[in-house]
């Protein structure tokens, strides 16, 4: 195997799996459940993961503040929170918006890379504690998202050029609102499939220290609606675990404004204050809400890691090491 030792391997397989059952055991349960299961084990890397999206989480709202005009990021949130929301209007303003959503994009994709490489170095070879740095596995899982993603717009054009076609042939025809509408369903469900057949490939790139495409796509070929499932479950149980955190927090927020003699109606202005300046993002307020946030994106991650690398621990099971 290139990535990681043969004793990293057989404590992988013998640990994780307790023998050889391959893919036809592949459980959505029991992959939905595993990043609950490691992230259990591991608390303390969790605390580090949260401390990393809520440091990456600061510096995009630090820069989507002080790089965006005043006067466009007041017009754009007015737009924003109109009722309905004024969506042709804030197309208009996202050329002036572009220097910083450029730089928040990059931010969020690297926070995502590291915390994604620390999370999988560390549950592939559990013997090893939690790291974080930005080295080359970081710029592989870099990558790989600009792959995944360039992969599935590719497919999302291609199948919207092909229905632009039949939409063009079929105008102003029955069939041609049938078209119209496969189209807007190609477009939610082709990024969804290009990401469930590709779950391993994150592992793949930590483990065996390489980009691989091809063998993923094969392995999730037998496995893809049950791998669906465990995606769909694992979406549940965060969403279950999000409410209980949210209700949390604000219990949190509430005691802490009426115990300071506020109403119970001033929670959700302290949960969302005032950050037009620098202080307003060190407000108590401010810094829960925006542990909050880092939290559950940590828990996100946590979860979804736990699904691809039970997907890779059973390809492992059933070919061995490497897939070749």
């Amino acid at each position: 195997m290139a990535g990681g030792s043969a004793s990293d391997y057989m404590g992988l397989r013998d640990r994780a799996l307790g023998g050889r059952w391959g893919l036809a055991r592949f459980s959505s349960a029991d992959a939905a459940l595993e990043g609950f299961r490691l992230g259990r084990e591991h608390p303390g890397a969790l605390a580090a993961w949260t401390g990393v999206f809520f440091i990456g989480n600061l510096a995009t709202a630090l820069a989507n503040d002080y790089m965006t005009p005043r006067s466009v990021l007041v017009a754009f949130n007015a737009l924003r929170q109109a009722n309905p929301p004024d969506l042709a209007a804030m197309v208009a303003l996202l050329p002036s918006m572009a220097p910083v959503l450029i730089v928040s994009n990059l931010l969020g994709v690297l926070t995502m890379a590291i915390v994604a490489a620390s999370a999988f170095r560390l549950y592939l070879h559990r013997s090893r504690p939690a790291t974080l740095s930005f080295g080359s596995d970081e710029w592989r899982i870099l990558r790989l998202l600009l792959i995944v993603f360039l992969v599935g717009f590719v497919a999302v054009t291609a199948v919207k050029g092909l229905l632009s076609v039949a939409l063009t042939l079929l105008q102003n025809t029955p069939a041609g609102v049938v078209v119209h509408f496969l189209g807007d369903i190609a477009s939610f469900l082709i990024p969804i499939v290009v990401f469930v057949r590709l779950a391993p490939a994150a592992a793949l790139a930590i483990d065996e220290h390489r980009i691989a495409l091809r063998e993923p796509w094969r392995l999730t070929r037998n496995v893809f609606w049950r791998l669906t499932g465990a995606y769909l479950l694992a979406a549940v149980m965060y969403l279950v675990v999000f409410v209980a955190v949210m209700v949390l927090a604000f219990i949190l927020m509430a005691v802490v404004v009426l115990s300071t003699g506020g109403a119970l109606s001033d929670v959700g202005a302290a949960l969302a204050p005032d950050t037009s300046t620098l202080a307003g993002y060190f407000t108590f307020g401010a810094v829960v809400s925006q542990v909050f946030y880092a939290l559950m994106q940590t828990v996100l991650v946590t979860i979804m890691t736990g699904v691809a690398l039970d997907t890779y621990k059973a390809f492992v099971a059933h070919h061995g090491a490497g897939m070749d």
